[in-house]
């Protein structure tokens, strides 16, 4: 089957996923959240490949690094990569995500997160995604002083807003910030908007599969890592389904 044809489930899209993380050495808690964030991609009607690829070729390169260091004060947490790194969205996303949950319970909402030099921050705005909240907001700006925001509304509703000609998700690093989304929304008139009714597009998706394009091949070679090799060796060791038809 040619790869621009090739579909999905959203289990399989998980499956693989969350694998291809873990060939890129992402521990499998954290490849998990990862795992959720694909779905949650696909349930908005994109290619989770293409979306996904250059973070994962990202930490394979060295360019990005899973481990942030957290400050906090004044009810501000910030992430920072070690020096000479960029701050990979797969760390920053499941971090962003279980920070909101206690913020969500708290009344007022008086606090932000915020990350820098992130590798791709629309992966954080899809980590939020993939964790239900609403009436929250993720802001970002690039080196090329491209501006992004994402408001989060109930039933998985989002609405995207952006500078110039560059699409959110196509964008680069970039320092990000997460706030209560009570700031209202852009000027319509100088912004670009897009809105996504995810419930709906998840309905489709289920239907008819998760269409993955150019960039499959990537994400399968670092899911083919964690295969094991098919031998009597590797069967006495615990893989595959047995050593007998009965196991």
């Amino acid at each position: 089957m040619s790869v621009s044809l090739l579909k999905l489930s959203l289990n399989e899209v998980r499956f693989y996923f969350t694998r291809a993380a873990v060939g890129v050495g992402v521990p499998f808690g954290l490849a998990e959240d990862f795992g959720r964030t694909v779905s949650w991609l696909a349930c908005s009607g994109l290619d989770p490949a293409r979306i996904c690829a250059p973070v994962l070729q990202s930490l394979e390169s060295g360019q990005s690094s899973l481990y942030p260091k957290l400050n906090q004060w004044n009810g501000e947490a910030l992430l920072k990569p070690p020096p000479d790194k960029l701050l990979s969205a797969i760390q920053a996303g499941s971090f962003a995500s279980d920070w909101i949950v206690p913020m969500e319970q708290k009344s007022g909402k008086n606090s932000y997160l915020s990350a820098e030099n992130v590798d791709y921050p629309f992966l954080v705005a899809a980590a939020l995604g993939a964790s239900g909240c609403s009436g929250w907001a993720i802001s970002w700006e690039t080196s090329s002083e491209d501006r992004f925001l994402i408001n989060y509304e109930e039933n998985r509703s989002w609405d995207a807003f952006w500078s110039d000609r560059v699409v959110p998700e196509n964008s680069g690093p970039g320092r990000l910030k997460i706030t209560p989304a009570d700031i209202g929304e852009p000027d319509r008139d100088v912004w670009l908007h897009r809105e996504h009714r995810s419930s709906e597009d998840a309905a489709v998706v289920l239907e008819t599969g998760v269409a993955v394009h150019e960039s499959w091949p990537i994400i399968y070679s670092f899911f083919k890592r964690c295969l094991v090799p098919s031998t009597d060796g590797s069967h006495q060791a615990g893989a595959g389904a047995g050593l007998v038809d009965s196991d």
